[in-house]
């Protein structure tokens, strides 16, 4: 054979040893599965955004990085990524501004389905973006007739959207979520919706904390037409932060979570003390590490996703180990237990994200009636 044709095959063939690396392989579908959250503003065709929109949105999504960040350090839960919006090359916050034609006239909150799914098109192409890239989306709109506020995600992805905030300028950094610095821009509403895409249930106040109202809660006007509280701080609750504790959009390492192959809840038991306090505990057998357990209580006759439901967290040992006590639980409601897995996933089956273990109980204090799950 020819020296040089020799010499040639022999690079092409290492081109192509290195061009096919399981390394530079895994490599790229590691990058391909990173979690990015974005934020988005959605104008008719033909209109023109407000003059500072990048800065107002932009300030917005900086002081929900700053609402998060802080409260999961207030948990001890510290988030390992503080910054978690897509940002410039001059380190603002990144604005993707696009443009659709709802189908007929806009009705109201039936139009937000179909406004959320065309702006995300349309962002996704405006962004050259893969139709399987992991993103939390953050939408905005000013479009005239519609109207309403949405979110709901997990660990992998997901979405909210609000109307676009009133006013001018920066939202202050350290105003309250409830005070007059950011009355009109219901910017307490857009946070809540972006907690739903991060995958967060509705999470009452517990008054006994001093803390305000919570994230999850209720709206401030309800939370003081029930509260009779002038509090306008609002804080995120420690069962939420320990659901999006691990959730990869808050972690260096953000690969695509799965669910555990094995999960089961062995010697599930409740105890009520002679003070009434009630403890919730057991032992988790997974192939996966969880570092919290988490339980809501709602008031009987409620459902799942009530504004007020109570909630209340606790550890899992390294041996599976856990336990969660509270006080105060209902004449009759039901307990929800779940469990927060190292890698973002929150599931008490194994086989879907929120999942649950529903307990129902009524009666008074020293004479109360748990009805425990069959099997656990």
């Amino acid at each position: 054979m020819d020296r040089k044709l020799k010499l040639y095959l022999t690079v092409a063939v290492a081109l192509i040893a290195v061009s096919t690396s399981p390394t530079r392989y895994v490599n790229a579908q590691q990058k391909q599965r990173k979690i990015k959250a974005r934020v988005v503003l959605v104008i008719p065709m033909g209109a023109r955004p407000k003059e500072d929109y990048k800065k107002r949105l932009g300030s917005v999504a900086t002081r929900a990085e700053k609402f998060f960040a802080d409260w999961l350090k207030y948990w001890k839960r510290d988030a390992q990524r503080r910054t978690i919006f897509t940002r410039n090359s001059d380190g603002s916050v990144q604005v993707t501004l696009v443009r659709v034609q709802l189908a007929g006239q806009p009705k109201g909150r039936a139009s937000i389905g179909e406004l959320r799914n065309r702006a995300i098109r349309a962002a996704k192409k405006q962004l050259n973006l893969k139709r399987n890239s992991r993103t939390v989306w953050w939408i905005f709109y000013d479009y005239p007739g519609v109207a309403g506020f949405r979110g709901g995600g997990n660990s992998k992805s997901g979405t909210a959207i609000n109307a676009y905030p009133g006013g001018k300028g920066s939202i202050d950094q350290n105003a309250e979520l409830a005070s007059k610095k950011v009355s009109g821009t219901k910017i307490k509403a857009a946070i809540h919706e972006f907690g739903h895409a991060l995958g967060l249930p509705h999470n009452g106040p517990r008054m006994e904390l001093k803390l305000g109202n919570s994230l999850m809660g209720p709206t401030t006007p309800n939370f003081v037409k029930r509260t009779k509280s002038k509090d306008t701080r609002v804080y995120l609750n420690e069962a939420s932060a320990a659901m999006i504790w691990k959730h990869p959009l808050f972690r260096s390492n953000s690969a695509l979570p799965v669910l555990p192959k094995r999960l089961q809840v062995k010697d599930l038991k409740i105890d009520e003390a002679a003070n009434g306090k009630i403890t919730i505990s057991g032992t988790l057998d997974s192939n996966l590490k969880a570092h919290s357990v988490i339980v809501f209580n709602i008031r009987g006759g409620n459902k799942f996703g009530d504004y007020w439901s109570r909630s209340h967290a606790g550890t899992v040992e390294k041996n599976g180990q856990f336990a969660v006590s509270f006080w105060s639980p209902y004449s009759k409601g039901k307990l929800f237990l779940s469990f927060c897995f190292d890698n973002g996933i929150n599931t008490a089956d194994g086989k879907k994200q929120k999942s649950f273990i529903e307990i129902p109980y009524s009666g008074k204090q020293g004479k109360r009636e748990f009805q425990m799950p069959t099997g656990k």
